[in-house]
């Protein structure tokens, strides 16, 4: 499922491009669109937008009567399922605990002054398979300016209801009757969507990592995605298909193709091990039980460092080979990276050193 970000650009290109979209006085409009994304927050996707900005100003539409820069609000013009306005939200939460399955619990926005109609109509809560299903109705909303805001703010809708009952969201799905851009923020949303769909993006969770190669990457226009995001590794013993398996979950949260990587020891004294575990085996073991396993035995090893992409189809996966042995006696520097500290190589880094060159070399036929 795409997250918002995705789903905004997503849903950008699509006016751009879909056949039915049709010029209207000063704006581009495709009619009856629905987008479905998660409610998975991915706010460093936003980190060079103003969107972040924009989005503290919306809550105020919807939740306060404080003075904002869009110049309206709607805090008191939204009704529950029993046409209240002061206790909308708790009515929801009632209704859906005496009953999960109903169909009846919907917010809806009315008429603040005369000609002056919510661009958001209503927003409705299903609780289905035990989730929080939300839907939300607009009559039209500026895809580029306030679409993202908007569902942040529908989603945090979505979280106190989903608090209340003790369940998860499942997904949001906006319908829109008006979806469009205006002529003046054309030049700037197709420079949104070409900079996604053609990102040259490592993500990582450790920058120190990359630290050694900032200005390397910067220079070749390749940019760190820093995040929090807890990528699952499949249980494999064939470190190829763990890192294309990292590539793909990547994929399916942000939407375009990132780089991930992932690192694997292999030990000359057995072959092949400990590969696509090395991080679990050095959790298990230690140092102390590297050095029972390797008592009278070749201490000799190749550590991997491989980086892979998936654009939806197909994987592009480089490597990089760093040969040498382990010095068990030596002092752990960084607790997060241990075979930093014991492993002798060819070179500090080598095998990272030889993926990125890699990287470099292919970057622009992986994103042609």
């Amino acid at each position: 499922m795409m997250n918002l970000y995705h789903a905004w650009v997503y849903t950008l290109q699509k006016i751009l491009t879909a056949p039915e979209t049709t010029k209207l006085e000063d704006y581009l409009e495709l009619r009856n669109l629905t987008v479905t994304f998660s409610a998975e927050d991915c706010p460093e996707l936003f980190a060079n937008e103003r969107v972040m900005c924009d989005y503290g100003e919306m809550r105020k539409v919807f939740f306060t009567q404080e003075a904002n820069a869009f110049g309206h609000n709607y805090a008191n013009c939204i009704l529950g399922p029993k046409m209240r306005a002061d206790t909308a939200m708790d009515d929801i939460v009632q209704m859906l605990t005496k009953n999960a399955s109903t169909r009846k619990a919907v917010l809806t926005f009315l008429p603040y002054g005369e000609d002056k109609v919510p661009c958001i109509n209503q927003i409705h809560f299903l609780v289905r398979n035990n989730k929080l299903e939300i839907t939300y109705f607009s009559r039209g909303q500026d895809i580029y300016r306030k679409f993202p805001c908007d569902a942040m703010c529908i989603r945090d809708f979505g979280e106190s209801v989903a608090k209340a009952l003790g369940i998860d969201i499942a997904s949001i799905t906006a319908m829109i009757t008006s979806a469009h851009i205006y002529e003046k923020d054309l030049a700037d949303t197709k420079k949104l969507i070409a900079c996604c769909y053609n990102k040259k993006v490592i993500l990582t969770g450790n920058p120190k990592k990359y630290m050694d190669y900032e200005a390397l990457l910067q220079r070749n226009n390749i940019s760190l995605l820093v995040s929090s995001l807890d990528i699952p590794e499949i249980q494999s013993t064939d470190p190829c298909e763990v890192v294309k398996k990292k590539a793909e979950y990547a994929y399916a949260k942000y939407g375009f193709p990132v780089w991930v990587d992932d690192m694997s020891l292999s030990l000359d004294a057995y072959p092949a091990f400990p590969g696509a575990y090395t991080k679990s085996v050095f959790h298990q073991l230690g140092i102390e039980g590297l050095q029972a396993l390797l008592h009278g035995r070749s201490k000799a090893a190749t550590i991997t460092c491989r980086l892979c992409a998936f654009d939806g189809k197909k994987h592009s996966v480089i490597s990089g080979e760093n040969k040498g042995c382990l010095n068990l006696g030596a002092d752990i520097h960084d607790p997060k990276m241990p075979l930093n500290s014991i492993f002798v190589g060819e070179g500090h880094m080598a095998h990272r050193n030889k993926a990125i060159a890699q990287l470099i070399d292919r970057c622009e036929d992986t994103y042609s």
